[in-house]
């Protein structure tokens, strides 16, 4: 009974191991950006797609845009593919995604990565409130104004994306967001 049962297990783990899709499905890619998700209009950006050695082809797309698939087959010793845009503009900002096929299916779809263009309006003013001298263990609000309506603000910390916040139009004309 014994040695059935471990030449039994030992057949359901090489098949687990070779067909992922009997172990439970393709492992879900993992898309980022290079050398930011943040990138600034003008400048470039490489989307970078990472899933299994034995991923054959890649798809990337934008949500919300059917037609922006974009097949493409990559080296066969990289477990990665990319797209490359040289020059960003506003068009290209949006929320991407991307998957691989393989000899086992079709992968999930990456988690969303939110692909930010900046340097389209002028530059906001940044505020500390109440005052930026601060004690330490205190807390302040950076309010980022403009007299331009802005959908949102995004603040930036060492060179990297931090948070975002949608503004609020007041009367006065400014757009103020406070973080």
């Amino acid at each position: 009974m014994i040695p059935t049962l471990i030449v039994l297990l030992c057949l359901g783990l090489i098949l687990g191991h070779r067909n992922p899709v009997l172990a439970g499905g393709l492992s879900k890619p993992t898309l980022r950006a290079v050398p930011s998700n943040v990138v600034t209009i003008g400048k470039e950006v490489t989307l970078l797609c990472e899933g299994p050695l034995d991923a054959q082809e890649y798809h990337f797309y934008k949500e919300g845009n059917p037609d922006s698939q974009v097949p493409t087959a990559h080296e066969d010793t990289e477990k990665k593919d990319k797209i490359f845009i040289s020059s960003i503009k506003t068009h290209d900002a949006g929320q991407y995604r991307c998957y691989y096929k393989s000899p086992d299916g079709t992968s999930e779809h990456s988690d969303p990565l939110k692909l930010v263009v900046t340097g389209v309006y002028y530059k906001p003013t940044l505020s500390v409130l109440p005052n930026p001298v601060v004690a330490v263990g205190g807390s302040v609000t950076l309010s980022c104004t403009s007299n331009q309506r802005y959908n949102g603000f995004i603040l930036i910390k060492d060179e990297q994306f931090s948070s975002s916040m949608d503004s609020q139009y007041v009367y006065d004309g400014l757009s103020p967001a406070n973080f």
